[in-house]
């Protein structure tokens, strides 16, 4: 049984809101519980509509990207669980340098993949990370010598006390395999990130 306002959700999201979905075949584990509700996020404007409309009726939500380094309780969620599927990615190379932009929910591989295609290097890096723009533009993820915070121009972020904001590289505030968000435990929705 759930506290959750259903009827109210699905007023808001209609059949986008699928009720009582397990899990497993969300995360790369393959393990995990039933969740309350899951929503299906296509675009970063998608995002910013449901983040306001969860906040508004207080229901608690988590964002799934890839669902890699992710373990769900086989006892399930009493929550809504957004799945980020906004992938849009855009390669401006009528510039110098030239640009890379990814809605956060885009394969972090798939994107260095695109690049390379375009004649953009230096994502070489990210092609084996399985994880999302936007896990990796929260995380300052990296291999090979080099990281997130080396390519990050600015990202466009949501937080339900700010809305949103573009914050430089610089006011990611990275270190080793961290930002400011995750050192400081803060909610923060990455909606897009601008490469260089």
């Amino acid at each position: 049984m759930t506290n959750l306002p259903l009827s109210q959700l699905q007023e808001v999201f209609g059949e986008r809101l699928q009720e009582n979905v397990q899990m497993t075949n969300y995360t790369t584990t393959r393990v995990g519980g039933p969740v309350t509700g899951l929503i299906s996020i296509n675009s970063a404007r998608e995002m910013e509509f449901a983040l306001t409309n969860l906040w508004k009726l207080n229901v608690p939500y988590h964002i799934l990207g890839s669902g890699s380094n992710l373990l769900i309780s086989d006892s399930g969620y009493d929550g809504i669980v957004l799945h980020n599927r906004s992938h849009n990615v855009k390669v401006n190379t009528k510039i110098d340098p030239p640009l890379v932009i990814a809605e956060s929910g885009a394969s972090l591989g798939q994107m260095a993949q695109l690049a390379s295609r375009r004649g953009v290097t230096g994502f070489e890096w990210a092609n084996s990370i399985p994880g999302t723009v936007g896990g990796a533009v929260y995380g300052n993820a990296g291999a090979h010598g080099t990281d997130i915070s080396q390519m990050l121009q600015s990202a466009l972020v949501l937080t339900r006390e700010s809305g949103t904001q573009l914050l430089s590289n610089e006011e990611m505030g990275y270190q080793y395999r961290s930002s400011i968000f995750k050192r400081e435990h803060k909610s923060v929705t990455i909606l897009e990130a601008t490469f260089v």
